[in-house]
């Protein structure tokens, strides 16, 4: 996305936005917080980026806790339909396996973006991230 109405990014901004998209690898949603509030008023391009990696941030936890309730139910009513039986029930393997595979995959998905919009965001494009960077663009204001 090409807003021919701001200036294009200095290659300062590139780097911070780029930092905002990659160090929520390491730092969650704090470091793109951090640069947010650092470079919201001076920077659009900074602001634009920073914010989408908070949201996106926001986006997996809310997910995850939605997958983690999921999970305890099941586990909860596999345990109490299962009482009698000294072996594991068979919903709690399929629940394991659930887990391991939807943290591979959710993890797989976020560093693939974060790395795809960092190297976007150096290149000095807009690139949005998907479900929340439309809102994202709202919210700066672009």
């Amino acid at each position: 996305m090409y807003n021919p109405y701001l200036p294009p990014p200095r290659q300062d901004e590139c780097t911070m936005a780029m930092l905002a998209h990659v160090m929520q690898l390491f730092g969650g949603i704090i470091a793109p917080l951090v640069l947010y509030f650092l470079k919201r008023s001076e920077s659009p391009f900074v602001a634009f980026h920073a914010l989408q990696a908070i949201l996106w941030q926001l986006a997996i936890l809310a997910v995850s806790f939605l997958f983690w309730g999921v999970m305890a139910i099941v586990f909860f009513s596999s345990i109490i339909t299962a009482s009698n039986s000294p072996a594991p029930p068979p919903a709690f393997w399929i629940m394991m396996i659930s887990v391991i595979a939807f943290s591979f995959l959710l993890f797989g998905v976020n560093l693939a973006l974060a790395i795809m919009h960092g190297v976007r965001a150096y290149r000095g494009e807009w690139s949005v991230y998907p479900l929340v960077g439309d809102y994202a663009r709202r919210i700066v204001g672009i």
